[in-house]
């Protein structure tokens, strides 16, 4: 991917290079997932093109600038992100793909329940004001199912997530401080985890007569 990169890099420098792999839903049955590379910046994001071009289409999603790389540095830490695309409404838009269903109570569960979301959320539009001086519009999220018949839907972050992204930001940007500070970094424990089976919350514990 490294090569591919530097075989289509133009004479515009760019701290992040974004690639939007478009398959075609007759022939590919479910897309891998997306991924970046920290080392040289890269990242690939795969997309059924018909549904992200039927989706967009329904909600008159017109796009104003796509793939821009924003840099800045807050509270003396350097921030990087790469937004997928600007619309002419205003808003942020990042594409993403899903084994959820793009609905309200699959996808829309999964907005609630993750918080990397609102983090990202609220990175990229703390990186839009530090770079232009004003908040973009809000945050949304075009999802396209992974499986057919390849549906979509638009989400958008309310306030109230995004002020939560917010402090998970702040948190973040203050960990990576200290971490810098004391040159000590987090890892995964030592000891062996040991897993045991789900439970339900309030269920009862079964008794061990060993």
């Amino acid at each position: 991917m490294r090569a591919y990169a530097w075989r289509q890099a133009s004479d515009t420098l760019a701290d992040i290079r974004l690639f939007v792999l478009y398959h075609d839903p007759e022939h590919t049955y479910a897309v891998p997932h997306s991924l970046g590379l920290q080392k040289g910046l890269l990242g690939v994001v795969y997309a059924y093109a018909d549904g992200l071009r039927a989706v967009m289409a329904a909600h008159g999603i017109r796009v104003h600038a796509a793939e821009i790389a924003l840099s800045a540095t807050y509270m003396c830490v350097p921030l990087k992100g790469c937004i997928d695309f600007l619309g002419a409404d205003g808003y942020i838009y990042d594409l993403k793909t899903t084994r959820e269903e793009a609905t309200q109570y699959g996808f829309g569960r999964e907005l609630q329940r993750n918080p990397d979301f609102r983090l990202q959320a609220a990175w990229y539009m703390h990186l839009w004001k530090l770079n232009f001086g004003e908040s973009p519009k809000g945050f949304r999220i075009i999802a396209v199912e992974k499986e057919a018949p390849y549906e979509g839907a638009v989400f958008e972050l309310d306030q109230e997530l995004i002020a939560d992204g917010g402090i998970k930001m702040l948190e973040a940007i203050t960990t990576f401080q200290k971490c810098t500070e004391f040159d000590s970094w987090p890892t995964y424990p030592a000891e062996i985890i040991k897993v045991e089976p789900w439970k339900k919350p309030g269920e009862a514990t079964p008794l061990s007569f060993s």
